[in-house]
């Protein structure tokens, strides 16, 4: 084999080699650039659940809050709760116990009622007996004279008794009836005060289910915050690591790059080499 002849058989080499070279890195270019993108799709995709994340945990610590809160006047108005059905208690202990002196003060009014019965009999009675002394007074003549005195001193004194016992039984009776309003009123108020009783254990039970759900809210809150806070840690760690593979992947294309040049450049070698031979005329 001749000089030439083997400069062109290895000319003929390189240059294949040169086409393999230069298809490799045109697939590695490719591939390198398909990286490239990816690894940027990726980055933002990281990035936009990093954002969700701190999102999340912020809407979840803002819950969180809230249901503290909730809590707080779940447990104010169990309080004033509790406040307003013991002053319930109180006033409806009250009640009774005017209800009671009530029905006692109209048994007492009915007792003196009695009484005054028998003191305008007994003023009656007086009275006629006064009345009879002084008709034998006078038939005594001037021997009576100061018996009828005393008789009509009598009579008066049984007259005045009948006016102050009339107007005690006008008293009496003005009571009994003011008595009687009275206890209507606070029958009333007894029924009232029962319903604002039910209303008010309404409302605690209410106010009980108000910190149930504050609570599980809370305890949701806690839970959605702390899993939002490891999302983000992990978000990112797994950031850290895309920006390593992205700069790898970089790396990546611009070595693939620089193989391209280089088998560009000896591929212009080879076609320069082939045309120097091709000048020679050997024989």
């Amino acid at each position: 084999m001749t000089l030439f002849g083997g400069l062109g058989q290895s000319i003929s080499t390189s240059s294949r080699l040169s086409n393999n070279l230069e298809t490799a890195c045109a697939e590695m270019l490719g591939d390198a650039g398909s990286t490239q993108q990816l690894i940027t799709n990726i980055a933002s995709a990281v990035e936009e659940v990093a954002v969700t994340s701190r999102e999340i945990a912020s809407s979840s610590l803002a819950t969180l809050y809230a249901s503290q809160s909730l809590g707080r006047l779940a447990d104010h108005s169990l309080l004033a709760n509790d406040n307003i059905r013991k002053s319930m208690v109180v006033l409806s202990d009250d009640i009774r116990n005017v209800q009671s002196n009530a029905a006692q003060m109209e048994m007492k009014v009915s007792e003196i009622g009695n009484i005054l019965e028998t003191i305008n009999t007994l003023s009656d009675q007086t009275n006629l007996l006064a009345l009879n002394a002084a008709i034998e007074a006078a038939r005594a003549g001037e021997h009576g004279r100061g018996f009828a005195v005393v008789a009509d001193e009598v009579r008066k004194l049984a007259q005045s008794s009948r006016e102050s016992s009339d107007k005690i039984s006008t008293l009496l009776v003005s009571l009994k009836d003011a008595s009687v309003i009275v206890v209507d009123d606070i029958n009333k108020n007894v029924v009232s005060i029962e319903a604002s009783m039910n209303t008010t254990i309404e409302g605690r039970q209410t106010a009980e289910k108000v910190k149930e759900a504050a609570c599980e809210l809370e305890l949701m809150a806690n839970n959605m915050s702390s899993a939002a806070e490891q999302q983000s840690v992990t978000t990112e760690v797994v950031a850290k690591d895309v920006v390593v593979v992205k700069e790898a992947a970089r790396h990546e294309l611009h070595i693939a790059q620089q193989l391209s040049e280089l088998s560009d450049e000896m591929q212009r070698n080879n076609q320069l080499l082939q045309r120097t031979i091709a000048g020679f005329n050997v024989d």
